[in-house]
């Protein structure tokens, strides 16, 4: 696919490869150009994305702001066409129905995350049913803490799944889990219904939250893989090998400073017509292996590279391998938090599916001093509940600001 028609009418671009404007690139190219930064997307916005075709659509009102989550980094406002995300909706479901054909109907789901990551939901009062059913997509969440559900509300998603009776439940691993939890510590019944098939994405998926999970739901399970800026990419199919969703899309794998098998994304997405990235830095990890005929195989999502850690033999840290050591042990963990935020000191923060603290920490001590024990001193605290940082998401590793 040549490069050159999504390069020459866009500012962005012109400033960025204007030394390479006039040559034919192709995506074969995409190893040679610079990388796409949050930095650079949001340089004098919009007027660095500004083309005739962008000037169009304004004038006609047939457009939509969004902005990034901001998890990680500072928030990253798109433009895009109106209802663009419900294009995105149909394109995941066409590739994921045939992995889960009992998943039947596109708009035959729930969301269950943050207020914020809603789509472009964000509630500030209490709004009725009715109203949270957009495009016919239920949103049971309006709450900015899932700390703050009360018994009542978890009474009100369980009705609101009975009465939707939707075939798909997509929800953020965390946030689902908390749900099941409170279920099970108010003695409530798990709704009747039960979906066809539960997508757990929107933030990163600890092995421990998945466990968890299937003890209430053991049906169809797949984790997606995607963000605001360019829809859905990777998604496990029914064995748990993940899958990209290429359509109009290209991605560039780079070696994580070295690290074996560990590879930094990068993404090309003409999807959507007002904002083509080209070589976007997602600041995602990826556990990948070559196979025989020199093709990328993904075997894991391995988080963002904000959360990466130095262990004690100065090695970097992906969050995907502590998660993999963690859930490796046994105990009640259901979240934990490794906070770095002061020099030297490590706060390994964790809640129990039963609220009660572990009986013994030997085992996670041992595994959390091979891991950082020497240049930290190493503090365990048992929490009642864990806050969300303000996107509504939760960080597992807190650092320095």
């Amino acid at each position: 696919m040549p490069l050159k028609k999504f390069i020459k009418d866009l500012p962005i671009y012109k400033e960025l490869y204007d030394s390479l404007k006039n040559k034919s690139l192709t995506e074969k190219d995409l190893k040679q150009l610079p990388e796409l930064s949050k930095k650079e997307i949001s340089k004098n916005f919009p007027d660095n994305w500004m083309t005739s075709q962008l000037k169009k659509a304004i004038d006609e009102e047939n457009y939509e702001f969004m902005t990034t989550s901001g998890t990680t980094s500072e928030r990253t406002q798109i433009i895009r066409p109106k209802n663009w995300w419900l294009g995105e909706d149909q394109r995941i479901y066409n590739h994921i129905n045939s992995e889960f054909p009992q998943y039947e109907r596109m708009t035959s789901k729930a969301i269950l995350t943050t207020a914020i990551c809603s789509n472009t939901m964000c509630y500030k009062e209490t709004p009725p049913y009715e109203k949270r059913i957009v495009n016919g997509i239920l949103h049971l969440n309006y709450t900015d803490n899932p700390n703050k559900w009360s018994k009542n509300d978890i009474k009100r998603m369980i009705d609101e799944i009975n009465k939707f009776k939707p075939q798909c439940i997509q929800a953020d691993p965390i946030y689902l889990s908390l749900f099941f939890k409170q279920i099970k510590q108010n003695k409530l019944k798990l709704p009747e219904w039960k979906p066809h098939l539960l997508i757990l994405t929107y933030e990163f998926v600890p092995k421990k939250c998945k466990t968890f999970i299937k003890q209430f739901w053991n049906i169809p399970t797949t984790i997606l893989y995607g963000c605001t800026e360019f829809g859905g990419l990777f998604y496990q199919n029914n064995k748990e090998k993940i899958q990209i969703i290429d359509d109009l899309t290209f991605c560039n794998y780079i070696s994580f400073k070295n690290k074996k098998s560990i590879y930094k994304l990068l993404i090309t997405s003409f999807r959507n017509p007002f904002m083509p990235l080209i070589n976007y830095n997602s600041n995602d990890l990826l556990s990948c292996e070559i196979n025989s005929n020199n093709q990328i195989i993904i075997k894991q999502f391995m988080g963002r590279i904000q959360d990466t850690t130095i262990s004690n033999d100065n090695n970097i840290l992906t969050l995907g391998e502590l998660d993999n050591y963690l859930s490796e042990l046994e105990n009640n963990i259901l979240i934990y938090t490794l906070d770095f935020t002061i020099p030297n000191k490590l706060f390994f923060k964790y809640l129990t599916f039963d609220d009660l603290p572990l009986l013994s920490l030997l085992n996670l001590k041992e595994k959390i001093e091979q891991l950082y024990g020497e240049n930290h001193s190493i503090e365990f605290i048992h929490e009642r509940s864990i806050n969300p940082a303000p996107s509504g998401k939760f960080e597992i590793i807190k650092k320095e600001k």
